[in-house]
């Protein structure tokens, strides 16, 4: 089975650039589960494998984020890159028929290795979980407040897994459904809450991320 054959990449409109340094982790990070402490700037591994020998990340067009961030600090090396927030208009809206169970829990009888989705069934569960809390809506998590979303991935992550971000002081939890990649995709109406209805094409906004526990979000598990 091929767990990248749903990609969408919509081209970003180039505009005048953000400007934050960021702080990297590694991308052989393993420890990054818990509450809200711990973030990191935001970076996608190229190289982690789940299943052995499907990589779930892609950095086409990765030459947008040299452009776009040239005047700050950002990584892209062979083994990692910064991922910064991005906009696919409606691709990751809750109603697009191409993000389902099958598409977003792509895995046989084999668990997740990492971090948190142990079984097929469970994947399926919470991301239905997920979805019904509502889209862009708000959820209490670690006593602070949270935007749903769903989209890409970032750090080690692989589809059925779910992360925080913070930016600019707005924070947002998103259920992985795709790729890791660069291009930071996620519900449009989650996207225009971090960024304060700001277009992020053209710019270098690199958020904060942690991949956390599914089962920490109220509802889910």
């Amino acid at each position: 089975a091929n767990l990248l054959s749903w990609k969408r990449h919509k081209r970003p409109h180039y505009g005048p650039r953000g400007r934050r340094r960021p702080r990297y982790g590694s991308d052989t990070d393993d420890n990054l589960l818990g509450d809200a402490s711990g973030l990191v700037s935001c970076y996608y591994s190229k190289t982690y494998e789940y299943p052995a020998g499907v990589n779930q990340s892609d950095s086409s067009s990765i030459d947008q984020l040299d452009s776009r961030c040239a005047s700050d600090s950002y990584v892209n090396n062979d083994s990692v890159a910064t991922c910064i927030l991005n906009s696919n208009a409606a691709g990751y809206d809750y109603d697009n028929s191409n993000i389902n169970n099958d598409s977003v829990c792509p895995y046989y009888s084999e668990s997740t290795e990492y971090p948190t989705v142990t079984t097929p069934e469970q994947c399926k569960q919470y991301f239905t979980q997920f979805i019904a809390l509502g889209q862009a809506v708000n959820v209490t998590l670690y006593g602070e407040n949270y935007v749903t979303g769903i989209g890409h991935g970032v750090i080690n992550g692989v589809r059925g897994n779910c992360w925080i971000m913070s930016y600019e002081g707005r924070k947002a939890v998103i259920f992985q459904v795709d790729i890791r990649s660069w291009s930071l995709e996620i519900t449009y109406d989650t996207l225009m809450y971090l960024t304060n209805n700001q277009n992020p094409g053209g710019n270098c906004f690199v958020p904060d991320v942690k991949i956390i526990n599914c089962t920490d979000i109220p509802g889910v598990g």
